[in-house]
């Protein structure tokens, strides 16, 4: 019996070294990871390593500045973070560059790229990062710096500054970079500041510089004289010291930040995932720095002063994304997101405009003094995202040392608030190890928790706790971090202490922190730890599965490293391995603040000009207009909130369905089913076509899929059916959605169905697969009585391939094998059957494709 086509679409064949013969290598061109593809399906979410997204800027490269953004984390954590996608968006907005991506590989292929000598390449072109012009490393968190050697390591990059005499030169950015000294002998250039206004500057220069031939250090100090934010190690020699190594604090390096946003500041558009991520949404960033002052966070002084954005550009970038991405969230992101002036009437505007479009609007960070009944109101319309309230501290003494000007009353109030308006769990974020902290302070945070899980029957209470650890530009820079045995044993006093069964904890490894802190606190010296501990195998710190203490133990004791001062208050006069980088806030504010903290005296925010305190981020003039244009956005909003409306829908609703066909090839085929599914619900809001959405608290669009492919396996045939509320040209909508989809998935066809057939893909269905060997296979002849042990819901079954498998042709090295897919009686998956019926058969190197579907009628 013959089934199906003749033969097989080009774009399916990756591994042309297997057919040195054929005329496929003529149709496409080798890319420099074929021989990686036989191993794809041996490391998890092959996807993350293949690129091809939708909105991924494609350029010549030829002639332009080569610049791969890496991230040293993994993809689905990297592709979460906005400032990645601000970055990608400014860098491509000026056609003379071309801005690349790059993640962390995770274990499993960092071993692939090592055993098969591919170095770490980018995921637009695939090209080694060795050959780029600047690899720009971004630095959210100090337990990624193993994971930046070893991207290093993988591009075959030297992996210390002093060693390079070619490549890439190599830049890093980010909040870590306050204190570039841990890592400044792997960096040649650290950007301190944000990068709106001068990285457009910065890699001109370079590109300038490398066009006209410029040795590699003649570069590195032309830009060291020439921009006052860029620290360059080179030139800024550390001077041991005790108990810190430290820079000369006269060579300041002063940090630069945007005073105001522009519309052409943030991006209209976002790179799709095509595998799941951290947080799949848009995020739109709101403003940015914070005036709450809480003397522990870095973050808090580093991006003062704070700036907010234009509402009218706001929602502006939010109509854009929501065209470009299809996404169904929408999260105000700032570091206090209810301090955003008028920021109800923002809310209410913003749910106005997205709510008929199923779009819900999140505000993931707000103070619970802030919450108020308007916004549970608001946000319930759509859905109800997570709810966070960060006490931080148990008691109003310890708040008051913290300065989170917070209330125990202001916290009850505003969880009981979200879980009368319909929020199943509160989580709660508290840390241990605050300075001055208490036994009582730890009975009272346990007594507050206690007391929030009491107001919700069926929902529950997660009581988040992190510990203590003093950053570098903050008043608690001084402060001492507890050891891990003391941890531990305020961890267990807080468990032992829980008594609701509604009450989930979540601790932090006590050891991680540890690190984190020598990092925190790390001085030049503090780069040896780190290479000692990569070379010993040290990598992806930051995830408890892969963290190993022992390895940074065996690394101290290598070289001889004391980290003793993170456990004592420091001296005041102690010079700070990052006292040279002028942050624009003084360290004598610090210091005041850090008195204050030791007498329990809380410090006001600043909520006008007259109650600034002279933090010197801003300038009086400045301070003065900032507030004018507070008031400003208020007015704005307020406005806007009358005029808007909320957009209802037509209560006409008919039901219509629609089947599409799809083609899914190439490097597609390594996209799971669930990612899949993500992909296409995108698709059908960015085409804009009328999706019927499920009821409940999280609407989807209503499709039905045919039996999902098995990963790696390429498909000609595939199905979905979707609900529709009503009617539209198929052929303009196939144009829409292909337009919608990443590189590799295709829509080929739409025809609308009748009711009655509406459960046409649940039918039994034939599933007609050919699949192609490197060399010639045998039949095995009693393929038809082996029993496959295949192991279900239901247990352990045993069945027979003849029951399963239809029919096998085999042609030289093609074969055709037809496998029936039983909505009662199951099925075998590919690969659970060409082991025993081509027993010879190199199934790794193999290409399959599921080249038909057969739906059999009767039985729908």
């Amino acid at each position: 019996m013959k089934i199906g086509g003749a033969g097989f679409p080009a774009s399916l064949f990756f591994c042309p070294d297997f057919y040195p013969n054929s005329e496929i290598k003529k149709v496409t061109p080798m890319t420099p990871i074929d021989h990686l593809v036989p191993h794809l399906l041996k490391v998890q979410k092959p996807a993350q390593y293949l690129g091809g997204e939708l909105n991924a800027v494609q350029k010549d490269p030829d002639g332009r500045l080569r610049v791969a953004l890496a991230f040293p984390d993994l993809y689905e954590i990297g592709m979460s973070y906005t400032g990645l996608q601000i970055l990608y968006h400014m860098i491509n907005l000026e056609d003379r560059f071309y801005g690349e991506r790059v993640f962390a590989p995770w274990p499993d292929m960092a071993e692939l790229l090592r055993s098969t000598h591919t170095p770490l390449f980018t995921l637009e072109t695939r090209t080694p990062l060795s050959k780029m012009d600047v690899l720009g490393f971004t630095f959210q968190y100090e337990l990624s710096y193993s994971n930046f050697l070893m991207m290093l390591d993988l591009a075959g990059i030297p992996l210390l500054s002093k060693d390079r005499e070619s490549g890439p030169l190599i830049m890093a950015g980010g909040p870590c970079v306050y204190n570039p000294e841990p890592i400044a002998d792997f960096i040649d250039l650290f950007y301190i500041g944000e990068a709106e206004r001068e990285l457009v500057s910065v890699l001109g220069d370079i590109q300038g510089m490398r066009k006209s031939g410029l040795s590699r250090s003649d570069q590195l100090k032309s830009l060291h004289e020439k921009y006052p934010f860029l620290y360059l190690p080179a030139f800024h020699p550390a001077s041991e010291g005790t108990p810190f190594w430290s820079v000369d604090p006269e060579m300041v390096v002063a940090r630069t930040i945007p005073r105001h946003f522009s519309m052409e500041d943030f991006p209209p558009k976002l790179v799709l995932p095509n595998v799941s991520v951290v947080y799949d949404r848009i995020t739109l960033e709101i403003s940015r720095g914070c005036d709450e002052g809480c003397r522990f966070c870095q973050a808090g002084m580093i991006y003062r002063p704070a700036r907010e954005r234009e509402p009218e550009n706001l929602l502006a970038q939010a109509h854009a994304l929501v065209l470009a991405t299809g996404h169904d969230e929408i999260s105000l992101s700032s570091l206090s997101t209810a301090d955003y002036p008028g920021i109800e009437n923002l809310v209410s505007v913003m749910v106005n405009q997205f709510e008929k479009d199923r779009i819900s609007t999140a505000l993931p960070s707000i103070r619970a003094d802030r919450f108020q009944e308007s916004f549970a109101e608001e946000i319930k319309r759509i859905r109800k995202t997570g709810f966070t309230i960060a006490p931080e501290a148990g008691s109003q003494r310890l708040r008051d040392v913290i300065n989170k000007n917070l209330s125990e009353e202001a916290i009850l109030k505003a969880a009981e608030t979200a879980y009368r308006h319909g929020w199943g769990h509160i989580k709660l974020y508290f840390m241990i190890g605050l300075p001055t902290e208490t036994m009582e302070d730890l009975d009272e945070m346990v007594a507050l928790t206690e007391k929030i899980a009491a107001m919700s029957r069926r929902g529950y209470t997660v009581l988040s706790i992190s510990t203590f650890i003093p950053k570098p530009h903050t008043p608690f820079q001084w402060a001492a971090q507890l050891n891990a045995e003391e941890v531990r044993t305020r961890q267990e006093y807080i468990k032992h202490r829980v008594r609701s069964r509604n009450i989930k904890i979540k601790l932090h490894d006590p050891a991680q922190s540890m690190l984190e802190g020598i990092f925190s606190r790390g001085d030049r010296q503090t780069g040896q730890l780190l290479l000692e501990a990569y070379r010993n195998g040290a990598c992806f710190d930051g995830w408890t599965d892969k963290f190993h203490p022992e390895i940074w133990n065996k690394a101290k004791a290598s070289i001889g490293y004391e980290s003793d001062h993170l456990h004592r208050e420091l001296e005041v006069e102690t010079v700070l391995p990052w006292d040279f980088i002028n942050i624009s806030v003084p360290k004598a504010f610090f210091l005041k603040e850090w008195n204050r903290a030791k007498s329990n005296e809380p410090t006001l925010m600043c909520t006008s000009p007259t109650s600034c305190n002279a933090c010197m981020a801003c300038t009086p003039q400045e301070i003065q207009n900032r507030f004018q244009e507070r008031s400003k956005i208020v007015e704005k909003l307020a406005k806007m909130k009358k005029n808007s409306q909320i957009m209802e829908e037509n209560d006409e609703k008919g039901r219509f369905f629609y089947e599409f066909s799809y083609k899914k090839s190439g490097f597609s085929r390594f996209v799971s089913h669930l990612d899949l599914v993500t992909i296409f619900s995108r698709a059908l809001r960015i085409a804009k076509l009328p999706v019927m959405f499920s009821r409940g608290f999280n609407p989807r669009p209503v499709l039905k899929f045919s039996p999902a492919l098995e990963l790696g396996i390429a498909g000609d045939d595939e199905r979905f059916l979707g609900e529709f509320v009503g009617r539209f040209n198929t052929v303009e909508a196939v144009k829409k959605l292909n337009l919608a989809l990443p590189e590799g998935i295709q829509i080929t066809a739409a025809e609308e169905h009748p009711m009655a057939k509406r459960n046409r893909l649940s039918r039994d269905v034939d599933f007609v697969y050919q699949v192609m060997f490197p060399a010639p296979v045998r039949l095995f002849p009693g393929w038809r009585d082996v029993e496959v042990e295949k192991i279900t819901r239901k247990g352990l079954r045993h069945i027979r391939l003849g029951d399963v498998v239809q029919n096998v042709e085999l042609n030289g090295t093609s074969a055709t094998v037809v496998i029936r897919h039983s909505q009662l009686r199951g099925s075998l998956k590919l690969s659970e059957t060409i082991p025993h019926i081509f027993p010879d058969g190199d199934a790794n190197h193999a290409i399959m494709l599921r080249k038909q579907l057969i739906f059999l009628e009767g039985n729908a």
